[in-house]
């Protein structure tokens, strides 16, 4: 899951910067200025953010498991 929200996020950051080059060029254009390439995402950038991504549900998701490990089974089931 928190890969998939990594790539989604990757992917929803590389749109909205394309269209806001987009908006820019269109921009510019009127003015009469070439058109130029403002938005660039590196891929050591897209890189770490999947690895952020990937480290943080894996934390996320261990911490509780291993608390939950340590319990009794019988007392973790028993309704209060």
């Amino acid at each position: 899951m928190g890969i998939l929200g990594g790539v989604f996020g990757v992917m929803m950051g590389w749109i909205i910067g394309r269209v806001i080059n987009f908006g820019t060029n269109v921009y510019m254009h009127r003015q009469g200025f070439p058109p130029e390439h403002f938005w660039a995402v590196p891929w050591w950038l897209v890189a770490f953010a999947l690895g952020f991504a990937f480290l943080v549900s894996m934390v996320s998701g261990l911490y509780p498991a291993s608390r939950a490990a340590k319990l009794d089974p019988v007392q973790a089931l028993r309704y209060e």
